[in-house]
């Protein structure tokens, strides 16, 4: 279980950490809120595209074995070895 919570101490703590850099804020409950903020709209997340992530990984996959088969040493390439592929 947690304790219950020290408004007080809580502001006072909030107030030290604004007042750290020597500017007071106008607001001291601005740490609290932003602690507690609520969650982003669906409209402003981030949009998580997996997809991308795999293409790259499969051309680079590719392309390795295309070097592989041009002749290039799977083990060791050389730069030069693989500008000329």
């Amino acid at each position: 279980m947690t304790e219950p919570v020290d408004r007080d101490a809580e502001t006072r703590l909030d107030q030290e950490l604004l007042d750290v850099d020597g500017v007071a804020s106008t607001r001291p409950d601005s740490v609290a809120r932003a602690l507690h903020r609520e969650p982003l709209p669906a409209s402003a997340r981030p949009v998580v595209t997996p997809w991308v992530t795999y293409a790259l990984i499969a051309a680079n996959v590719i392309a390795f074995g295309l070097e592989v088969v041009a002749g290039a040493d799977p083990m060791s390439p050389t730069a030069q070895k693989l500008v000329e592929v």
